[in-house]
């Protein structure tokens, strides 16, 4: 399993400008047992809640890596389009976890974001 999910966080952070560092300090984290990986994993391959997007009357804010190959930006523009009040964030050189990869900017957007809220 550490092997596997070593390679899984490679893959979707290859594109990341600070891919390799985000890759280090994930690879530190305790994986899972086996059994919890499956059921994400098995929940993921089940889970469609696009019928429900349209009735999400939140304000919400997309912040979403440009080169994520898990979610392709395909996805978040499609969110930003059919949730009633989205803005999106689509950050360059960044994959799929745009939180470790740009965290003062994102929590720049977060704060502007709030603070029109």
């Amino acid at each position: 399993p550490k092997t596997t999910m070593r390679r899984f966080v490679s893959l979707f952070n290859r594109a990341d400008s600070h891919g390799r560092e985000i890759v280090r300090r994930l690879s530190r984290l305790e994986i899972p047992p086996v059994a919890v990986l499956d059921a994400g994993l098995d929940f993921l391959d089940h889970a469609d809640f696009r019928m429900l997007v349209p009735s999400i009357r939140q304000k919400t804010l997309l912040i979403h890596g440009e080169n994520d190959p898990l979610m392709p930006p395909d996805a978040a523009r499609w969110l930003e389009k059919n949730l009633p009040d989205a803005s999106l964030a689509l950050l360059p050189d960044v994959a799929h976890a745009p939180f470790l990869s740009e965290p003062q900017r994102c929590a720049a957007l977060m704060t502007a974001f709030m603070e029109q809220a």
